[in-house]
């Protein structure tokens, strides 16, 4: 006589599942056949399903139905069972479901969270020259100069730079696995050839928001706040030319004649976009990476 295993159930058998048609019918099959009761496929059959989909397996060996072996591979809804029914439910039917997990269709973009435009009057190289000379360093910002639409989409598209924080973002989002988490970065870009008298300027970044697990993906929603910062002090770089620098702190006074009688001037911003993505969470498989 088969000697049957002392624990037939693979997981703790929590005693709901008991009464259940699933566990009944696995429970036929642990008698008849000597296999082991896969709580996980009597769970889903049931109701409690982890997914919409699954995946038919069956025991592989010459006791499995024609019909049955025709479904094994296959993908099949749980709100729409094949002609012989979901697995296990047929009589002494041992094949069981597994779990699918479709491939991540992955996006990551960033929209802009409020109106930025660029209504006001745009300066020139000219204009900041002037204010240089005569706004005894008062500090302007990007709305204010006409510039601040320009700059966004110059540093989103030109620059390419929201492609590359949304990869940052992803992978901060793979260490966090789940809940709230927060990630700050910051670099220097050109900004000349957009508007020369930028020349090189800071922005700095913050994403604060929330990362869930779905299956093999991470969904990823928050709120990225982008500041942007740049001092005016020599629009012909003459003094960085003649000193090796552009601030007017390291220079000695014999050399003062580089300021061409202005002072200089900060140049600043800031704008937030919304973040919405959803990635794979396998490193490997992910598109948006670091």
């Amino acid at each position: 006589m088969k000697h049957l295993p002392l624990h037939p159930i693979e997981e703790t058998d929590p005693f709901v599942y008991r009464k259940s048609h699933a566990y009944r019918q696995a429970f036929e099959n642990y008698i008849r056949y000597g296999e082991p009761i896969r709580l996980f496929e009597a769970k889903a059959t049931e109701g409690n399903r982890p997914t919409t989909h699954y995946i038919w397996r069956t025991q592989g060996d010459s006791k499995v139905r024609p019909s049955h072996r025709a479904n094994d591979g296959k993908i099949f809804s749980w709100d729409d069972p094949p002609p012989t029914g979901h697995p296990g439910e047929d009589f002494g039917c041992r094949c069981f479901a597994q779990a699918y997990y479709p491939e991540v269709q992955e996006f990551a973009h960033q929209t802009l969270a409020g109106s930025e435009s660029d209504a006001a009057k745009k300066w020139g190289n000219w204009e900041l020259f002037v204010h240089f000379v005569t706004g005894g360093g008062s500090a302007v910002s990007l709305s204010q100069i006409g510039h601040l639409r320009g700059i966004i989409d110059y540093y989103a598209n030109t620059l390419g730079v929201y492609e590359r924080v949304n990869g940052q973002i992803s992978d901060a989002a793979r260490h966090a696995e789940s809940g709230h988490f927060q990630y700050d970065f910051n670099d220097i870009y050109s900004f000349r050839p957009y508007l020369f008298s930028l020349g090189k300027s800071t922005v700095t970044s913050q994403f604060s928001g929330t990362v869930t697990k779905i299956g093999n993906a991470l969904e990823i929603s928050g709120t990225v706040t982008y500041e942007f910062r740049d001092f005016y002090t020599d629009t012909a770089d003459i003094r960085q030319f003649v000193t090796g620098t552009s601030d007017p702190s390291k220079i000695s006074i014999w050399t003062r004649w580089t300021e061409f009688g202005g002072t200089y001037f900060a140049i600043e911003d800031s704008w937030k976009t919304k973040f919405k993505a959803l990635v794979n969470a396998d490193q490997n498989k992910n598109r948006y990476v670091k």
